[in-house]
C-alpha cells in the first residue's frame, strides 16, 4: 500500500493468502501538516464478508543522494544477476545439435534475444538539443507554421520569408527574457555565465588529418635533425646580424620643455612602489612626492 504523498519510497507492503482481498481506506480527518508520521489504513476481507481493519503508523525515511545511488546500484546487480542466472534455465540443445555455423547462430538468437527482450528491452528517447533557445509555446507554433510553408511553398516563397524573420525575432525576444530571468534569480555575478553561450563564439570543427602511423613516427623521428639543420644554418650567418648594446632603445629620445603644473600632475600620479625598472634604478616617489620648495 503506498502512501497518499505518491512518493517512491515509503508505504506498508500487505501481503495476504488467497481467498482474501484488500483495499485502501482514506480516513475522514486527514493527518496534521506539521505530523512527520504517516499513517496507511487498509480494509481485508475476510470469508463470510467479514472486514479487518489494518492501521500502520511510521516516520518514512529520508530519500537523499546516497540512498538514491545505493537503490540504483542493487538494481543494476539485480538486473546483472538475472541477465547471467536466465540463460541457465534455457534448453541449448537446438545450438548443440545444429550442423552449420548459420544454423546455430540463429539458434543461438531465438534463445537468448528473449531474454534481452525480458531484463533489458529497448526504449526509444528522443534527445534534445542541449544548446536549443529556450522559446515560448507561441514561438514553437510560428515555428510550426514556417515548416509549413518550407513544405508547400518552397523556401523562395515570400510568405516563407516573412514567418522566418518573424521565427528570428521572436527566438531573439525568448532568449533575452531568459536570460534576464535567469540573472534576476541567480544574481548579478552570473551575468557572464548566462550570457556566454550567446556572445561566445562558436568553435570550429577540427578535423584531424588522416595520417598513418608511419607518417607520425617520421615527422616526430624528423624534429631533431631538422632543427639541428636549421640551427647550423643560422650559426653561419650570425656575424651578419647587428649587435645590440644592453639597456639601449630603438626608439629615439629628445627632451622637450614643460611647466611645473604639468610636472606636479605627472608625479602625484606615480604609485609608490618599490619595484626597479630595466636598468637595477629605483624611482624615489616618496621623496618627490613630499613637495619641495621649488613647486608652487
Amino acid at each position: 500500500m503506498g502512501e497518499p504523498g505518491g512518493r517512491g519510497y515509503g508505504g506498508v507492503a500487505i501481503a495476504t493468502r488467497d481467498g482474501l482481498s484488500t483495499a485502501a481506506y482514506r480516513p475522514a480527518t486527514p493527518r496534521p501538516q506539521d505530523s512527520r508520521l504517516e499513517a496507511v489504513w487498509s480494509t481485508v476481507t475476510l470469508d463470510r464478508g467479514r472486514r479487518l481493519l489494518i492501521g500502520s503508523i511510521y516516520r518514512p525515511p529520508r530519500y537523499t543522494a546516497a540512498a538514491l545511488d545505493a537503490d540504483f546500484g542493487d538494481l543494476e546487480a539485480q538486473l546483472q544477476r538475472a541477465l547471467l542466472d536466465h540463460p541457465n534455465c534455457c534448453d541449448w540443445s537446438d545450438v548443440f545439435t545444429s550442423e552449420t555455423v548459420d544454423g546455430k547462430w540463429r539458434a543461438f538468437l531465438s534463445l537468448y534475444i528473449p531474454v534481452l527482450d525480458k531484463h533489458a528491452p529497448i526504449r526509444s528517447r528522443k534527445v534534445h538539443n542541449p544548446s536549443a533557445p529556450p522559446v515560448t509555446a507561441a514561438t514553437k507554433d510560428l515555428m510550426a507554421s514556417r515548416r509549413g510553408a518550407l513544405r508547400t511553398l518552397g523556401r523562395d516563397s515570400s510568405e516563407y520569408r516573412d514567418l522566418n524573420r518573424s521565427v528570428r525575432s521572436a527566438i531573439r525576444r525568448d532568449t533575452r527574457l531568459a536570460i534576464e530571468s535567469r540573472i534576476r534569480e541567480q544574481g548579478p555575478h552570473t551575468v557572464w555565465r548566462n550570457i556566454r553561450s550567446v556572445v561566445a563564439g562558436r568553435k570550429r570543427d577540427v578535423t584531424s588529418p588522416q595520417l598513418s602511423p608511419s607518417a607520425l613516427n617520421e615527422y616526430f623521428v624528423s624534429v631533431g635533425p631538422r632543427v639541428a639543420a636549421e640551427v647550423a644554418g643560422a650559426a653561419e650567418h650570425a656575424a651578419d646580424l647587428p649587435c645590440r648594446l644592453p639597456r639601449v632603445g630603438a626608439c629615439g629620445f629628445s627632451v622637450s620643455p614643460i611647466d611645473l603644473d604639468t610636472l606636479t600632475i605627472a608625479l602625484h600620479s606615480m604609485r609608490n612602489s618599490p619595484a626597479c625598472g630595466s636598468d637595477a634604478s629605483t624611482v624615489p616617489v616618496r621623496a618627490i612626492r613630499r613637495k619641495p620648495r621649488w613647486l608652487p
